[in-house]
């Protein structure tokens, strides 16, 4: 891949052993010997990316900075943003609970509580009044 300059202000490891990074210049996959930016690769938009979590079915969610929630399978990307019912387009971070449920916090809106479902996404927002900000959840 090409040596691109990027903050990273997101690491994640997978179960399969890769690690990936988020930062100003989008995602980023390290196999353990080489690079790859994805947003070349795969079509993903170059956004900032604040956090990355991954869901049971192996879907890295990452949450961006304008473009709210956004999925990866390793082949397709979903976004989720405000007109789904996403709290705010600032996620800055995102957690996955023991349900399966994706909690992402913004900057701009509060918390919001993801459910996928095969029909359409389930999403309630957590106390939408108050537009509390979010910033870290974990460790």
């Amino acid at each position: 891949a090409d040596k691109q300059s990027s903050a990273a202000w997101a690491i994640h490891f997978d179960e399969l052993g890769m690690m990936w990074f988020g930062g100003s210049g989008g995602l980023v996959k390290f196999d353990g010997r080489k690079c790859a930016w994805l947003h070349d690769e795969k079509g993903l938009p170059r956004f900032r990316i604040w956090d990355i979590a991954q869901s049971r079915n192996g879907i890295l969610w990452l949450g961006t900075e304008t473009h709210g929630l956004v999925g990866y399978d390793g082949t397709n990307y979903t976004t989720i943003d405000t007109r789904d019912g996403l709290a705010g387009k600032d996620v800055r971070t995102v957690a996955i609970d023991t349900a399966g449920q994706i909690w992402a916090g913004t900057e701009d809106g509060g918390l919001t509580c993801y459910r996928r479902s095969a029909h359409r996404p389930g999403i309630r927002r957590a106390d939408s009044r108050t537009r509390d900000r979010v910033h870290r959840t974990g460790v």
